[in-house]
């Protein structure tokens, strides 16, 4: 399958996690000045995305041991908001409570952030998270989960990593069929685009391999800027495990509140 960002041929997961198990919809949403966060956010919503990875929208496929389904069939929404302590929230974190929550919102010494149901300031540090219900979109059932990264300028690939591992613990956990990432608000740090790529993919891959993510989520949407599209092309190319030892980092952990079983 051909990506429509860069026309390469050869976006993959790991071969086993990608080729023999039940893949992962993988997306790129691109967010730029013209782009309204909670209008980017309603599209995906409804399904308005270019897949990158994965088989396409179905309720079932065929792996390797037959044909496997969902553990629960729940179109839900899980948005994932990197917070800083020197920062607070970035853009599109920012822009997206601005719009649906504003009155979540409070300007610390350190920037915009959210407050908690306790009125007090979600602090950023590194290993801090928070949820917030969000109006539903397109009738689906929606959360933001605030991720604290400590310092901007401290961020580093580890960090990264730890995020993207909690980000999928988290959606897991809570049942959303739908992982949406602000990759876009994890800019001007020490790592390149190349490798917000590549862990993204890897960290995906671990999730199939080791966790069956597919059997409760579905898609994963990663939100970019347009100047991050050429090199996060480049670092999905980069197949295989990136560490010979992974330690699987997080960068915190929190038990979303699951929807209650619908009754036949």
């Amino acid at each position: 399958m051909l990506c429509p960002h860069c026309n390469s041929p050869r976006h993959m997961l790991c071969a086993e996690g990608f080729r023999h198990k039940v893949a992962v919809n993988v997306n790129f949403a691109i967010f730029g000045a013209d782009t309204g966060a909670s209008k980017l956010l309603t599209a995906l919503a409804c399904g308005e995305s270019n897949n990158l990875l994965g088989p396409g929208r179905t309720d079932a496929h065929v792996g390797a041991g037959g044909v496997i389904k969902p553990v629960r069939k729940d179109e839900s929404i899980l948005v994932v908001l990197p917070v800083y302590a020197d920062l607070g929230l970035a853009e599109f974190g920012k822009t997206l409570l601005h719009s649906l929550l504003p009155n979540s919102l409070i300007e610390t010494a350190g920037g915009v952030t959210a407050r908690g149901a306790d009125g007090l300031a979600f602090p950023g540090t590194f290993g801090s998270t928070m949820s917030v219900a969000l109006p539903e979109q397109n009738g689906q059932r929606t959360t933001a989960l605030l991720i604290g990264l400590g310092s901007r300028s401290d961020c580093e690939r580890k960090g990264l990593c730890g995020l993207l591992g909690t980000s999928l613990d988290s959606a897991l956990s809570g049942l959303y069929s739908h992982l949406v990432i602000a990759l876009s608000d994890f800019t001007d740090t020490a790592v390149h685009g190349r490798e917000i790529g590549s862990v993204s993919r890897c960290r995906l891959s671990l999730a199939i391999v080791e966790d069956d993510a597919q059997l409760v989520l579905s898609e994963m949407s990663l939100l970019v800027k347009p100047n991050q599209v050429a090199a996060l092309c480049e670092g999905i190319d980069v197949a295989g495990p990136l560490c010979s030892h992974c330690n699987h980092p997080r960068t915190g952990t929190i038990k979303l509140k699951r929807p209650e079983p619908q009754q036949n």
